[in-house]
């Protein structure tokens, strides 16, 4: 059986059998207090018809203390004592740090980054739709600058041709007058040129090379597989058929690069000459390419100071959780070590722990609570 000094609080475990009397009075070695322990009545025998078993819980051994007038040491402040402490303070789930990283860091880290991932695709999508947007408005305007140019132009050739009826068109190659009106500039690297149907054929161009012999069979250098969309503007040009037409294509540039060019064929009313006008739509586009390129630095930079944003966050987030945890659980530890030290008989432990918050009050709360029963063991004492 276990004995508990009623004034130092230590334990001391007694074998009933060497108990001689029924009430024995023993000293203890810590603090010299007598303890008066009384022997256990005897169980009474279970009826015959029923078993043992029965009635008898099985519990673990101990080992039993030597029959001497005074008693052994058990508990207190042995290494046995903090064992039972330690069991007594396991958890049995997440600890107050855990969560208190789990709900100010974890959570609010989450929201935040879901909040700027649907900040950034949204950025993202307004700058590819901005984007898209003016690359087809400024798409649209050079098609009609491109139209108006050629049709001016032939304007321009037809009033050519009006004052000079007997020119041929043989003549047309090598008057240097005419020239000047048919082939014109459109931007920085567009240009028009002349010709005339059933077969196409050039006899103004920039191009020596394609003048004075059916178009068609001299630009498949040029455009190489892009043939078909090519012969879809100039096709009926081949067959006779004069009206005005517009599409784009893949030509072959000096350097040997494929290259998408615009052309525009316009007829000259009442005639089956026309003219062609043909510029490179990343003329148009390049302003374009520099909004988006503009558009997609500023969103990479947005990216990053939302990354470095979320980052700096999280470390000071994580910093001021991490040391209010520590100092809260650290001074629940010590209230709690406190309460375990009551509990094992400690009446004269101290609890050094100030604050003027609620575990200050728990504190506090604690040590009367120490009190008073310090003073119900005294009064108990007085009674015997």
């Amino acid at each position: 059986m276990i004995v508990i000094c009623e004034q130092c609080g230590k334990k001391y475990t007694v074998n009933p059998e060497m108990l001689r009397q029924a009430t024995t009075r023993l000293k203890c070695k810590a603090c010299n207090h007598a303890i008066l322990v009384a022997k256990p009545r005897p169980v009474p025998a279970p009826p015959a018809e029923t078993h043992l078993e029965d009635f008898v819980e099985e519990v673990p051994e101990e080992t039993e203390a030597a029959p001497q007038p005074e008693l052994a040491a058990a508990s207190a402040g042995t290494p046995a004592g903090r064992e039972d402490t330690g069991r007594a303070r396991k958890l049995k789930g997440l600890g107050l740090r855990p969560k208190m990283l789990l709900l100010f860091v974890a959570i609010p880290l989450l929201a935040f980054a879901a909040v700027g991932v649907f900040q950034l695709v949204h950025m993202n999508r307004f700058a590819s739709a901005m984007t898209l947007e003016t690359s087809q408005s400024v798409t649209r305007s050079g098609e009609e600058y491109i139209k108006r140019t050629a049709r001016s132009v032939a304007r321009q050739c037809k009033e050519y041709l009006l004052a000079h009826p007997e020119i041929t068109e043989s003549a047309m190659m090598n008057d240097v007058n005419f020239r000047q009106v048919a082939v014109q500039r459109v931007g920085l690297t567009g240009y028009t040129a002349f010709y005339a149907t059933d077969p196409m054929t050039l006899w103004a161009h920039p191009d020596g090379r394609l003048v004075g012999q059916p178009l068609t069979g001299a630009v498949k250098d040029y455009v190489g597989k892009d043939l078909d969309r090519w012969l879809r503007i100039v096709g009926p040009l081949d067959r006779g058929e004069n009206t005005e037409n517009a599409g784009y294509y893949l030509w072959v540039d000096s350097d040997g690069i494929l290259r998408e060019k615009y052309m525009v064929v316009t007829p000259l009313e009442g005639t089956r000459y026309g003219v062609t006008a043909t510029i490179y739509m990343e003329e148009f586009l390049r302003p374009v390419k520099k909004v988006e390129n503009t558009a997609n630095r500023m969103t990479l930079l947005a990216r990053n100071y939302f990354i470095y944003s979320l980052a700096g966050v999280l470390v000071v987030i994580g910093c001021v959780v991490s040391i209010y945890s520590y100092r809260l659980t650290r001074s629940i530890n010590t209230i709690t070590d406190h309460a375990l030290r009551i509990s094992l008989g400690d009446m004269d432990a101290k609890l050094h722990f100030q604050s003027k918050d609620e575990l200050g009050s728990l504190g506090e709360a604690i040590g009367l609570m120490q009190n008073s029963i310090r003073i119900a063991i005294e009064r108990l004492r007085r009674r015997r």
